[in-house]
């Protein structure tokens, strides 16, 4: 039998006319696919195989390579078939089920289901009847998982939720995001502010942790631990609390905060100072 022409080149440049050739099937002889489906690519209008690298440079309008239930989307795509790695470069766009990632550019390791973006990166996922939308200067995205790492700036908002931190991890699957570093989560009654914060997004309740800051108005309280029921519009704090209105300080084991109300309960040893009149 003839042994394949297309491994013993050492440069194989394909000039795929548009109308012809509609997609490049990498697979053996011509491409190592990851283990598990084939990798295909579709709209290449150029192709460029080196045999001593094993590495294929294409560009379309978008190339589209597909493995799985993923689908990368790019102007530029250059495919290391050794190591079953993709980076791309101008417009790209992943998708995969609930999740959809733009990026300046990005790399996709094939065989561990991972990707990483970077610049303007925007996911978004479909939760429900609702969507969530996180900006980033980078991100990582577990395909298999569907959990996403950003950091640089990272926000992740959600109907009325706005959540920040120095990095978010986002678990679309489990519809949770983790806000580690300065964490920020802003609502339309108030703000919560802490070391650490864990947002269940479509239950739209929220645990903070280390140094809890709560702003609400002319309210301020700090606490070591704080819980966010959304829907009520109620915050919990506890862990020994101390909330300041105005020149008044209230102390106390525990205070629940009704944001719309503008009501609060002290429980735990309550200790009330009143500012003087006028102050």
């Amino acid at each position: 039998m003839r042994a394949p022409l297309l491994p013993a080149l050492t440069v194989l440049v394909l000039a795929v006319a548009l109308g012809l050739a509609d997609a490049l099937h990498l697979v053996a002889g011509a491409a190592a696919a990851p283990a598990g489906p084939p990798v295909e690519v579709f709209g290449a209008s150029f192709a460029e195989y080196d045999a001593g690298a094993g590495m294929w440079v294409l560009r379309g309008s978008p190339v589209v390579v597909a493995w799985g239930a993923a689908r990368l989307e790019a102007a530029e795509v250059r495919y290391d078939e050794r190591r079953a790695v993709a980076e791309a470069s101008g417009g790209v766009v992943l998708r995969q089920e609930m999740l959809v990632l733009r990026a300046a550019r990005a790399a996709a390791w094939l065989r561990r289901h991972l990707v990483r973006a970077e610049e303007g990166v925007e996911v978004t996922a479909h939760l429900g009847a609702d969507e969530a939308r996180l900006t980033a200067a980078w991100a990582e995205t577990d395909l298999a998982r569907r959990q996403v790492a950003a950091g640089g700036d990272p926000v992740l908002t959600f109907r009325q939720m706005r959540l920040a931190g120095v990095r978010l991890e986002f678990d679309a699957a489990a519809e949770v995001v983790n806000a580690a570093g300065d964490a920020d989560l802003t609502l339309r009654e108030g703000r919560l502010q802490a070391g650490r914060i864990e947002a269940r997004l479509v239950e739209e309740r929220a645990t903070a942790e280390q140094d809890v800051r709560l702003s609400a108005g002319d309210l301020v309280a700090q606490a070591p631990l704080a819980a966010l029921d959304g829907r009520a519009g109620v915050v919990t704090l506890s862990g020994g609390v101390v909330v300041r209105r105005g020149s008044d300080t209230l102390t106390a084991e525990m205070v629940t905060v009704d944001l719309r109300a503008r009501r609060m309960t002290a429980t735990g040893r309550p200790r009330l100072t009143l500012g003087g009149p006028g102050q």
